[in-house]
């Protein structure tokens, strides 16, 4: 997935990065899509992988889920973008509480691309 990151020194927008929708990364520390169609793609192709192997509900498929919604968004299709994290959002309220710094982060993200 190197290929369609590229190094940022300043990021924006937190709501969009981070791990799992938690705690963002340190801002300089934080990859930007150079491709987000491309990198949605890659993280479409993996999330089956990732459910298969870790199961739906690990910390890592979370992730996974996450990152597919915000970059699909940033592809310019926000209305999936909305409908993947409404899935995401209840997977993680069942499993996590809706408390949880991943669960909220996801909140975040789907009122971004809610408008």
């Amino acid at each position: 997935m190197g290929a369609f990151f590229q190094e940022s020194a300043v990021v924006q927008d937190d709501d969009a990065v981070g791990r799992a929708g938690g705690l963002p990364a340190p801002r300089s520390a934080v990859p930007r899509p150079a491709r987000p169609a491309g990198a949605a793609e890659e993280f479409a192709a993996l999330l089956p992988d990732r459910k298969r192997v870790l199961g739906p509900t690990h910390p890592h498929t979370f992730a996974t889920r996450f990152s597919l919604a915000n970059l699909t968004g940033e592809a310019g299709d926000p209305g999936r973008a909305v409908m993947l994290l409404s899935a995401l959002l209840a997977d993680q309220t069942a499993a996590l509480g809706s408390n949880h710094p991943d669960t909220l982060g996801a909140r975040r993200a789907f009122a971004r691309w809610r408008g």
